[in-house]
């Protein structure tokens, strides 16, 4: 009885390599499917390359203005974590914000936007409150953020 056991338990482990190495297989010679891509999809060159922000072309119509438009975000503000979300007024020498700062003034150049927030309470502690103003103002339509 013990060395059936074993047997299967061996059988059972060489077929998890025999899967993996399966699975890791090399593909050349194999045809590569590509498929066209669908509306909302990021086109790229080659399936294999990774995506980055550079690799995004910008097809807006170059003459695409908003003339000044404000765009308003309804954001969180109750933690350090959170305080820069969406908006930085100032370069802090921060990678992290310093990329959101120049990314909302690129747009606002771009567009003709100027981007503002609107910060509430947003903790998990406040989380129905964040959530009913949000609700509101999306169900209402008034347009606030």
């Amino acid at each position: 009885m013990k060395r059936t056991v074993k047997f299967f338990t061996l059988l059972l482990a060489c077929l998890v390599l025999l899967g993996s190495f399966i699975a890791c297989g090399d593909t050349t010679g194999t045809e590569t499917k590509t498929e066209t891509p669908s509306q909302g999809d990021v086109p790229s060159s080659t399936e294999t390359e990774e995506l980055d922000r550079a690799s995004v072309k910008d097809d807006l119509p170059k003459d695409l203005t908003f003339d000044g438009e404000t765009v308003t975000f309804f954001v969180r503000n109750d933690h350090e974590l959170w305080k820069y979300e969406m908006d930085v007024d100032t370069i802090l020498n921060d990678t992290l914000y310093d990329a959101i700062y120049y990314r909302n003034k690129t747009v606002e150049d771009r567009l003709g936007v100027t981007i503002t927030t609107v910060a509430q309470e947003g903790t998990y502690a406040k989380r129905s409150s964040w959530n009913d103003t949000l609700r509101t103002a999306v169900n209402t339509k008034t347009g606030d953020f």
